[in-house]
Parts: structure tokens; C-alpha cells; sequence
């Protein structure tokens, strides 16, 4: 008895305890499963779902966040607008309207007998900007990786979620229970909900997205605008006929919206999947393939096989040498991301096509940075998310700390730039030129008045005219250039930089440093310009000068070492590379933070050097004999080193190798001896690579070599054209008055009627992958 009184004593403060925690969670626990969803003008409107526990008569009480927290009271309310009951789930949805754009809002759920917590939303844009969306499917069976994923929804902070299908295994009540309460952890700490848009997979029932996310109609089909015609998202519905009235929608729509800058597509089935236990989606293929390309698609989301894959950009094409009805076209071409990994069993990525960029394996989210010039997406690995740090609102592209991202051989990004038309009807027809900068300050050859000299490449290389530019009478040092900007950059011998438009023919911007201004490179963004300050400088001071390639202010000063010299920009936009003395380092791109440095290599200085298109081989020519390093960033080491000899005595020629260049198609690398007038092919198809031969030049000069971006002809620093092929010269650059004419300082630009189309690359670069 003495026992039971001192367990009922005890006791007291327990029993007070649950009950306190019982009639909290009465309080707190009447509503749950909370969603923000998007299914119509995402800059106005929004609605708020949930499952109702019990209580009558639920409002949201909402307004502006800043006037909730400032004044502690929510200005508006709205009832409940409809109501599902679906597989015992009690839905409540209430479609907020009249909404501000790029405002966030704060929301409670209050009904007769309970108070949510306070959560908030953030509406879309209103105008063309940057943001991010994550997307992504197939969430079933592997819970722990499905909650992985969702906060890694909850640390990227994304403006919305497009989520492809499959969230359950089988249609069920538990199951549905489980995943609505695992996408709670897409929410933020401090209450932030993501709005989804939501697409039907193959396991769900037919109903059950309409009647758990409050979709337009009934079949899950349907678009959403952003930014007044900046980018239109399409949810597409592959469980269903593709055509039909699906497709005679699909197609009206996009033609409706050519004018729409970005067109993004997601959807369950892949086209062609990229496990070999799919089938492929003929009839999808059929239906949707040809008007995603004729209207302008830009990127596709597809799911359904639980691999990774991303693709080169694509169209359709039945002509000899597709892959399953789709050949590669960079320039005007779709580009694919998915398939899967939100949580579904793992697959093996078994089935890659001819234009497959990079497949795997693993759980991952897709997250897809947007600006007006471009997109870029990268795949984050979410089984370790757990521990990484948020997204920061002041940096809100950059990867937060502790978060992993997939990294494979062709980058870690896919980038996708605005599509240069949207089908062929009517355009006028490419035309493509070299333009040659003159003075070059290198070499006194062949020059003529201060300006560009234009050549029609497409005319055997006929004179076109020359455009008069009084101050690169300084001598010209490098003169580079970037398609999506659609401009070139100068450098001169006296620290100019500059920013030329070949669309009107006008300067846009120059500056001046007093270091001096060596060969630059811009980043394929075209964002920063990495300028070396000159192989004259021999101080500690040496290195990069970061420039912003909009107005020419510099940004950073990156100290690297004495003689830099030339800079490259790896043409997927990751890494960027300097020669200084007897060293060659690799930055990041993005921020210019140092990732890698070989040192020795080159015998003296580091003379120009030439990249493949995965980053993984560099060229470097020697500074004592005519030959080049061999250079394994992968290994971080010179592979070999292989010297051209005498074509008679079979002797090392020991002159100074001023000019590599690689094949578009990586097969060859042709090096300048220009003190011996030639030029020495090699293969490099083979390990170490095998001379080929030579070809004989018309003059001497600095050296240089580079070919044109369908790797037919090659140029160098002479009047002399060669047929990359044959090895015969075919032209010789000839000025205005007949004179022959050469410069080291070029790259080729095309046109289409007086719009650049494509812009080349001073430097010649490997362009395979």
C-alpha cells in the first residue's frame, strides 16, 4: 500500500505532463498534410491544401508577411473552396487569389476547435529574373531517401517544386498518409512552404492527383506562366493518349506561346529511357516529339526509370545516323534531364543513346537555376543532405555548404542557352566570317591599317571589308569572343580592353589597366572576362585580372605567378586555365578559386596550349624544340612529351613551338614552327600521339593555330587556309589592295542576316563532347 501511494505521488507531475501534451496536440493537431500548390497564375494565386482531423468551418487567415509580423494579425481570410474525400483522406483546399507578385505571405488554418502553425509562401515572379526550381519523381518505397530528398527541397529554398509522378507504390490511404506527412520536410524551419506543381505517374491511381493536389482537370494536364512570358512550365499527362485532346491542346498552346523566352516540359515516361527494362514511347515520341522542337522547348523533365541520365540537346530526326529518332543539335536542340531517384528502388542506367551526355545511379534531385541568358541545371545527391547547410538568400545559386553534387567526366552542369530559332521557315541563311584583328602586336607580317579585316569564309575567304578601329594601332595582344553575349573582346599591348558589337560595328565599352592586358578568355556565360596581365610582368603580382564582360569593371585580382601569358575557358563553362612560367593552373570558373596546378611543364615559359572538350588533356607547346607536353589533369602529370623532327635529317628542331591546336573532332594536333615555316600534325588518337606529317607555310611570324568550328579548315598566323583533311592550302587571306594578310589575333563569327549566330574560339579547342 505504501508502495502504491508512493507511485500515485510521483506520479502526479506525469499524468499533468500528457495531458498538457494531449490537449496541445488538440489545439495544434486538427488539420495536417499541408501543401502549397500551383495550378494557375502563380504570380496571383495560390492554394492551400490539407487533410482535415476534425473541426467545423476551416478559413485561412492570410496577408503579406511584413504586415502580419508587424502588426501580429492576418488582414484576410477565405473559406474553404472544395472539398475531396479520397481514399479516407478528408481534403480541404482553399484557392487564394489577387495575390502581389515576388511577395511572400504568412498563413494560418483556423477552424472551430484548431490553429495551425504559421507557415509561409512565396509568390512567382512578375517580370523576367532569377530563380530556381527543383524537380524531379518517383518517391516510392524508400522512405528515408524520400524525406532526404524533401529537405533537400527545404535547404535549396526553390521558388517551386515540379514533381513528375510516382510519389507512392499503389494507391492506398497509408500509403498516401506517409508521403503527404514526409512532404511536411520540404517546409523550412522558420515555416516556408514550397509550392508544387504536380504531374500523374504510372502508379497512381487516376484520380488521385486531381483529388489530393487540386489540378486544373481531371486528365493532369495543364501549363503555367512565369515572368510575363519569360518561361511556361508544361505538365503533361503520359498515362493517358499522348494525342488526342491532350495533343491537339499541347500543340495549340505552344504555338499560341512562340514568344515565351524559356518552354520547360515534365511528364513520367521518357521518351527513350535509359534502362533497358523500359520500353520506349513510340506513341509519346509521335505525338509530342516534333512540336516540342518545331515551338521551341528548351528543357524535359521525364522520370519513370529510376536512373540519372542529362542529354546533349537534341531533336527529332528519322535521317541516317539518328539514335532512336533523335540526333544531336547544340545549337537548336532539346536537352533531357530525369529519370527518377526521389526515393523508387535504383536501377541500372544501362540503356545510354549516341546522345547521352552522363547516366547513373543514385538518389537525386534535379535543381534548375533560371536567369534571362541562360538555365543550368545540376543534380543534387541527397543521401547525406541531412547534415548540409541552407541555401543563402544573398547567393541563392550557389551549392550551400555540406551539399553534394554529381560530378560526371562532361560537368557538373548542364546548361541550356536560349534556342537561336524556333524552326527554319523563313530565316535567312548563315553566313560565316573570320574576323582578323590588325596590328597584331606580336608579329610585324601581314598587317595592315588599325581594325578588323572581315573575311567571307563561305567565299573562299574572299576580303569583305575592314572596320576601322584607331586604337588597336597599340598592337593587338588577344582577341576572344562569346555567343551568348554576342560580342568580341579585345586586348592591346597598352592594358586596353575592350568590348566590340559585330552587329553594329561599334565599341560597347573599353578599359584600361596598368598592369597590361595578355590573350584573355570569357566564360561561355559570358559574365567574367580573365584577363593574364602579360608575360612582360615577372613580379608576384602576376596572374588574373577578373572583369566583368558586361561594363569592363573589374571584379578580382587573383595573383598567380610571374609570365601570364594565355588563358583559356573551358567550353562547358567549368574551369578556367592559365599559362604562366613553366606552369599551367586550373580555376573555377565560377569564382576563380584555384583547383589544380602542373608544374613543370613546357621546358620555358608556358607557350600556347590546347584542351579536349572533357577536361581531361592538354597540349602545351615547348619553349626549347618544336613538340608539346602531354598533360593528364586527371593524373595531374605529363604523360609524355613528343617532339617533331627534321623532315629531312629526322633531327629535334630546336626552335621555340608558338601554337597548338586541336580538331573540333579531337582527332589531330596541329603545332607551329614558325621560324621553320611549317606547321607538324599529330594523331592523337594514339598514346603518346604519332606525327603525321607537315604542311609548309608562305611566312614566318608569332605562330599560331586554330580551325574553324566544323573542324574543316584550319588558320594560323600566316594568309595561308588549309583543308583540315587533304592537307592542302586552299586560300590566302588577301587585304583589300591584293596584299597578303595575316594576323595571330582571329576567331570566326556567324551571322545570320546582321544577328550573330555562333561565335568560335581563338584558341583551337577539342569539341567531341
Amino acid at each position: 500500500m505504501m508502495l502504491t501511494c508512493c507511485l500515485d505521488k510521483h506520479m502526479k507531475i506525469p499524468h499533468l505532463f500528457i495531458l498538457f501534451i494531449i490537449l496541445t496536440v488538440n489545439v495544434f493537431a486538427k488539420t495536417d498534410k499541408y501543401r502549397v500548390i500551383w495550378n494557375s497564375s502563380p504570380e496571383s494565386c495560390a492554394t492551400i491544401g490539407w487533410c482535415k482531423v476534425d473541426g467545423l468551418g476551416a478559413k485561412i487567415h492570410y496577408g503579406e508577411a511584413d504586415v502580419v509580423d508587424k502588426e501580429n494579425n492576418y488582414p484576410l481570410q477565405k473559406e474553404v473552396g472544395r472539398k475531396t474525400f479520397h481514399l479516407e483522406l478528408k481534403n480541404r483546399f482553399v484557392r487564394l487569389e489577387g495575390l502581389k507578385p515576388d511577395t511572400v505571405y504568412a498563413f494560418v488554418i483556423r477552424d472551430s476547435n484548431s490553429e495551425s502553425k504559421r507557415f509561409t509562401f512565396k509568390t512567382a515572379i512578375g517580370d523576367p529574373g532569377n530563380f530556381s526550381f527543383v524537380a524531379g519523381g518517383d518517391s516510392r518505397n524508400n522512405r528515408g531517401a524520400r524525406q532526404n530528398a524533401n529537405r533537400a527541397v527545404s535547404k535549396l529554398r526553390p521558388m517551386f517544386v515540379c514533381f513528375g509522378g510516382d510519389m507512392i507504390s499503389t494507391p492506398s490511404t497509408k500509403n498516401w498518409s506517409e508521403w503527404l506527412d514526409d512532404w511536411q520536410l520540404t517546409t523550412g524551419k522558420d515555416g516556408r512552404m514550397v509550392p508544387i506543381i504536380a504531374a500523374r505517374g504510372n502508379h497512381e491511381g487516376a484520380l488521385d492527383v486531381h483529388r489530393l493536389f487540386d489540378t486544373p482537370r481531371p486528365e493532369d494536364y495543364y501549363a503555367l506562366e512565369f515572368g510575363k512570358k519569360f518561361m511556361r512550365v508544361y505538365t503533361l499527362n503520359s498515362n493517358i493518349v499522348r494525342a488526342g485532346a491532350q495533343g491537339k491542346w499541347i500543340t495549340k498552346d505552344l504555338s499560341e506561346n512562340k514568344d515565351v523566352k524559356w518552354k520547360v516540359a515534365q511528364y513520367h515516361h521518357p521518351f527513350r529511357p535509359h534502362h533497358k527494362g523500359k520500353r520506349e514511347q513510340d506513341a509519346q515520341y509521335d505525338a509530342w516529339a516534333n512540336d516540342f522542337y518545331k515551338y521551341g522547348m528548351n528543357l524535359v523533365i521525364e522520370c519513370d526509370s529510376h536512373v540519372v541520365k542529362r542529354t546533349w540537346p537534341v531533336r527529332p530526326s528519322k535521317d541516317p545516323g539518328n539514335d532512336h529518332g533523335f540526333v544531336r543539335d547544340d545549337k537548336n536542340g532539346i536537352t533531357f534531364i530525369g529519370e527518377g531517384c526521389w526515393g523508387a528502388p535504383l536501377r541500372r542506367n544501362d540503356d545510354d543513346k549516341k546522345w547521352t551526355r552522363a547516366s547513373a545511379s543514385f538518389n537525386q534531385v534535379n535543381w534548375i537555376c533560371v536567369t534571362p541568358e541562360k538555365m543550368f541545371a545540376r543534380s543534387i545527391i541527397v543521401d547525406s543532405v541531412e547534415k548540409a547547410a541552407s541555401i543563402k538568400e544573398s547567393d541563392p545559386f550557389a551549392l550551400p555548404e555540406g551539399m553534394e553534387i554529381w560530378r560526371p567526366e562532361t560537368g557538373a552542369e548542364v546548361v541550356v542557352l536560349p534556342r537561336k530559332e524556333k524552326s527554319s521557315a523563313g530565316l535567312l541563311p548563315v553566313k560565316r566570317y573570320l574576323y582578323m584583328s590588325t596590328p597584331d602586336g606580336a608579329q610585324k607580317q601581314g598587317t595592315a591599317e588599325p581594325g578588323i579585316m572581315v573575311f567571307d569564309i563561305d567565299d573562299g575567304h574572299k576580303f569583305v571589308r575592314r572596320i576601322d578601329i584607331p586604337v588597336f594601332a597599340d598592337g593587338l595582344r588577344g582577341f576572344t569572343g562569346c555567343t551568348v553575349t554576342g560580342k568580341l573582346y579585345y586586348s592591346t599591348s597598352k592594358g586596353r580592353l575592350g568590348c566590340f558589337d559585330p552587329e553594329t560595328d561599334k565599341k560597347v565599352w573599353e578599359s584600361k589597366f596598368e598592369m597590361g592586358c595578355d590573350r584573355s578568355c570569357i566564360t561561355p556565360d559570358g559574365k567574367r572576362i580573365y584577363v593574364p596581365t602579360g608575360w612582360w610582368w615577372r613580379t608576384p603580382e602576376s596572374g588574373f585580372i577578373v572583369v566583368d564582360a558586361a561594363n569592363g569593371r573589374k571584379i578580382d585580382h587573383i595573383k598567380v605567378g610571374p609570365n601570364a601569358h594565355n588563358s583559356i575557358a573551358s567550353l562547358d563553362g567549368e574551369f578556367v586555365f592559365l599559362g604562366t612560367q613553366t606552369t599551367l593552373t586550373k580555376f573555377r570558373a565560377v569564382d576563380g578559386h584555384p583547383v589544380q596546378t602542373i608544374s613543370p611543364v613546357g621546358e620555358s615559359g608556358v607557350f600556347p596550349y590546347c584542351i579536349d572538350s572533357k577536361n581531361q588533356r592538354v597540349f602545351v607547346c615547348l619553349g626549347k624544340h618544336i613538340g608539346m607536353d602531354v598533360v593528364d589533369l586527371l593524373k595531374g602529370t605529363i604523360t609524355n612529351r613528343v617532339y617533331a623532327t627534321h623532315p629531312e635529317t629526322g633531327e629535334r628542331i630546336k626552335h621555340r613551338t608558338h601554337g597548338a591546336g586541336m580538331t573540333p573532332d579531337e582527332k589531330e594536333v596541329w603545332i607551329s614552327d614558325q621560324a621553320g615555316k611549317k606547321l607538324f600534325i599529330f594523331d592523337i588518337t594514339s598514346n603518346p600521339p604519332k606525327p603525321k606529317g607537315h604542311v609548309n607555310l608562305s611566312m614566318g611570324g608569332h605562330g599560331w593555330i586554330t580551325f574553324s568550328l566544323d573542324g574543316k579548315y584550319a588558320y594560323c598566323h600566316t594568309p595561308d587556309i588549309f583543308d583540315v583533311a587533304t592537307k592542302k592550302r586552299v586560300a590566302s587571306l588577301k587585304s583589300a589592295d591584293g596584299k597578303p594578310f595575316a594576323s595571330s589575333k582571329f576567331i570566326e563569327v556567324q551571322m545570320r542576316g546582321n544577328k550573330v549566330e555562333r561565335i568560335g574560339n581563338e584558341f583551337g579547342l577539342g569539341r567531341l563532347q
